[in-house]
């Protein structure tokens, strides 16, 4: 084996550096590269997750909204009789008003009529009554405040005179009801 001489260890310490340098920069690009890659997959996920956070946040305002809904569904439902009931609404309707003090003249249920809303029936009742301003007052706050849906359409009062004289009102009423399956 020859001796390797001063010039040739030179050209071999300087191909030896080169070589750490070439190896050092490229592989510190390679390390940056990857780096980049797994950043950018980390903030993909993290966008990815912030925006399934979102999603659950408004499912969870969604499922309240739902149940909200349902709650004002079931209210509604107990406030709509099925047409069977409607005899015994009727009756209730005639207590609501004589327990308000009024004197009933006229009662005039109809037949049930489609209404505005597909599921619903529409019976509409005209009632005639006589009392004083306060009884009549008693008798809509009743109505106002009835447990089943009921619409005024219309009314009138009509009146004599002196200090507390009885009225005349007539009142056209919606009763609404379940249609049946």
């Amino acid at each position: 084996m020859a001796a390797i001489g001063k010039r040739e260890k030179q050209l071999l310490l300087v191909l030896l550096v080169f070589g750490v340098v070439a190896g050092l920069y490229y592989g510190y690009d390679w390390y940056a590269r990857i780096r980049r890659e797994k950043v950018a997959r980390r903030d993909a996920l993290v966008r990815e997750m912030n925006m399934v956070k979102e999603k659950v946040r408004d499912l969870a305002e969604v499922e309240e909204k739902l149940r909200q809904a349902e709650q004002l569904q079931e209210a509604l439902q107990r406030m709509v009789p099925q047409e069977e009931e409607i005899p015994q609404l009727l009756r209730d309707l005639v207590t609501m008003l004589t327990s308000a003090g009024v004197e009933l003249k006229s009662f005039q249920p109809g037949r049930p009529k489609n209404s505005p809303l597909p599921e619903l029936s529409q019976i509409d009742v005209n009632i005639s009554v006589n009392g004083t301003y306060r009884e009549l007052l008693a008798m809509f706050d009743r109505l106002m405040k009835a447990r089943r849906l009921i619409g005024v359409k219309n009314f009138s009062i009509s009146g004599g005179k002196g200090i507390d004289p009885d009225l005349s009102c007539s009142v056209s009423l919606s009763v609404y009801c379940a249609k049946k399956s």
